[in-house]
Parts: structure tokens; C-alpha cells; sequence
């Protein structure tokens, strides 16, 4: 079988083989130091986005960021915190009841360590968050119980509270719904 030339999945196998045989033959001028950099070069060539997301990981795993899952509950949100932690990118922080979560986790077959569970009710963090947000509000027409329950009931107000006061370095959000602010009280 010939595999066609512009085969995206020769792009990285081929180059790579003759640059062995080259090396191993004695004829390189150049020897491959390290096969993963070459292969996500050879990877950039073909498509620019591989690149900029392949640094990206290179990055983040020399400086790992916490980051806050608005809709912890959610299967494809744990699986993303899971595959985010195994990646090596840092710690994911699930924001939801604590108990659904953990169930939600058994029923996946997976672990919670290296996984910070938060629950808004129960947050260390919740005083401070609710004057933070009140801070912010208030000009706005909220009362400090308004900023209380923002803070207690709604995930997204939540994930951002705890990137605003740097407890996260980022959230990632809107698997399920999105909150409002500007609503009437």
C-alpha cells in the first residue's frame, strides 16, 4: 500500500525514520538531540495550530496553573479536570456539591487526588469573596445579601471570585448555562 503524499499522518513518521537511518548510517550532519522537539516541529510545519497549542503545554507544565471548573458536577467537566491534572498542567479546582461530585467521580472509576473539590456553601474563602463582590456591586444596586448568594449559589460567581482573589489562576466555564449580573434586584 502507498500512502498518499500529503498524508498529514506521514508528516512526523517519515522525516523522522530518514533522519534515524541518516544518523545511525553516519551521514547526518546534524544528529536529532531530542525526537519529541523534532517531531512537534515537523507536527508545526503542517499545521500552525499545533504549534502554538504545543508550547502552550510546554508551558504550562513548567508553570503549573490552578484552574477553577465552573460546572464540577458534570461528567465531561470531571474528565476534563481529570485529563487536566494527568497532563501534568497543574491542579483543577471542581466547584459543586462535594458529595455529587464524588459520586459522579466513583462512577467514573476515578480519583480525586490532586483535584480540589469546592462547594460554595462551604468554601474557606466565602467572607472574602462576599466583600470582594459587594465591592464591586454595591454601586450597582446589590445589597451584601445579594453578593452573599451570588457568591453561595452561583458556580460561575464563584470561579471568578476565587481567579479575583487568586486562589485560581483561571476558570473555565459554560458547559452548562451562563450567570448574569446586570439582573434586577
Amino acid at each position: 500500500i502507498i500512502p498518499a503524499p500529503f498524508d498529514p499522518r506521514l508528516i512526523e513518521k517519515i522525516p523522522l525514520a530518514v533522519a534515524k537511518a541518516a544518523m545511525a548510517s553516519g551521514v547526518a550532519r546534524k544528529p536529532i538531540e531530542d525526537e519529541d522537539v523534532y517531531r512537534r516541529q515537523l507536527q508545526s510545519r503542517l499545521n500552525p495550530t499545533t504549534a502554538v497549542l504545543a508550547s502552550a503545554a510546554t508551558i504550562l507544565r513548567t508553570a503549573p496553573k490552578r484552574v477553577a471548573f465552573a460546572e464540577g458536577e458534570e461528567d465531561s467537566v470531571i474528565r476534563a479536570a481529570i485529563s487536566y491534572r494527568d497532563a501534568g498542567y497543574g491542579t483543577p479546582l471542581l466547584v459543586g456539591n462535594e458529595d455529587t461530585i464524588r459520586k459522579r467521580m466513583k462512577a467514573l472509576g476515578v480519583t480525586a487526588d490532586g483535584i480540589e473539590i469546592h462547594y460554595g456553601r462551604h468554601s474557606p474563602y466565602l467572607a472574602q469573596m462576599e466583600e470582594r463582590l459587594y465591592g464591586l456591586l454595591q454601586r450597582k444596586g446589590h445589597l451584601p445579601r445579594d453578593c452573599q448568594r451570588l457568591v453561595r449559589q452561583e458556580r460561575n460567581i464563584h470561579c471568578a471570585m476565587l481567579v479575583d482573589l487568586g486562589h485560581a489562576d483561571a476558570m473555565i466555564t459554560g458547559d452548562r448555562k451562563s450567570t448574569r449580573l446586570n439582573s434586577s434586584h
